[in-house]
């Protein structure tokens, strides 16, 4: 999670992704091609592609250029996503 910033994804081409949130990573929404997902600040999330043969290709911005400073790493949620 990225505790001060906020961060917004856009799915440019390829599988689709499923874009897990929330503190026990317990929402889950799918990404297709020219779809926009946003995540407030300090929320936990994790995307993951599916599929074995297709890359997914997307991009995330987030709201404050020292973004990666903020980065809150929740190994405590491993197991959260099926």
């Amino acid at each position: 999670m990225h505790e001060h910033h906020e961060s917004a994804f856009f799915v440019l081409s390829g599988s689709d992704i499923e874009l897990w949130s929330g503190e026990r990573l317990e929402n889950c929404a799918t990404a297709q091609q020219g779809d926009y997902l946003f995540i407030p600040r300090n929320v936990p999330h994790v995307a993951v592609n599916r599929s074995a043969t297709q890359p997914a290709v997307f991009f995330g911005v987030r709201d404050d250029p020292t973004a990666q400073e903020s980065v809150v790493m929740r190994p405590e949620l491993d197991g959260c996503v099926p």
